[in-house]
């Protein structure tokens, strides 16, 4: 685990911006909040 809030803030964005891109390149900005909750919800992160 994360220990630094600072550093796990900077990972969920991170990972918010890459799925977010990905999801709307293919046309699906729906998709994207459900895998960013799925990775970085309390059993991903």
């Amino acid at each position: 685990m994360i220990e630094s809030p600072f550093v796990q803030l900077a990972v969920i964005m991170v990972v918010a911006v890459v799925v977010g891109t990905v999801a709307l390149a293919l046309r699906q900005p729906l998709v994207a909040f459900i895998a960013v909750g799925v990775l970085v919800g309390p059993a991903g992160l």
